[in-house]
């Protein structure tokens, strides 16, 4: 009996200073897991950016969350201005669809967030063998060139605009 108490007493506070498994560090990594909402892939035969990019990108992508459901989307990253009058913009495509997409085509459609004024647009086809298949919860870092003539505002500062897909079709798998 006496062994029994003292096999309780000791179990009892190894339970006490072991926290039950609750403690902080594994809390964090769960909050971790649940927020990396979507994964961050390349293109085949795109160069994969150094460790320490992917690691900011695939930040920005958490803070963003899950893409939204049912449709493709576009995250600007960066835009900018060439000195030719093109206009890059970089940022995610998104699929938040259940399903593998690829072959995608359409309008990439840019306008000033504040306003809805166009600054450019232009058509887009992103095939299977340039950009690859998206599947379902993944987001791709991607950069896309209008040309100077499909740019309608060039004087607009590029800092607060919006990128949609205008009748987009693509393939699903």
């Amino acid at each position: 009996m006496k062994y029994l108490r003292y096999g309780i007493l000791i179990l009892l506070v190894f339970s006490i200073l072991s926290g039950c498994g609750n403690n902080d560090e594994n809390k964090e990594e769960t909050k971790q897991e649940e927020t990396k909402k979507q994964s961050l892939t390349v293109a085949p035969g795109q160069e994969k950016p150094d460790e320490k990019r992917m690691d900011e990108l695939q930040t920005k992508l958490n803070e963003l969350g899950d893409a939204p459901e049912s449709r493709v989307s576009f995250t600007g990253v960066d835009a900018k201005f060439q000195d030719d009058g093109s206009l890059v913009i970089e940022g995610f495509v998104r699929n938040g669809f259940d399903y593998t997409i690829k072959n995608l085509a359409g309008e990439l459609k840019v306008l000033d967030n504040r306003d809805n004024e166009p600054i450019a647009s232009e058509p887009f086809t992103l095939s299977e063998d340039k950009f690859g298949k998206l599947k379902s919860g993944e987001s791709r870092l991607w950069a896309f060139t209008l040309k100077a003539e499909s740019v309608k505002n060039k004087e607009n500062d590029l800092k607060n605009y919006v990128v949609i897909f205008d009748g987009l079709t693509m393939d699903q798998e």
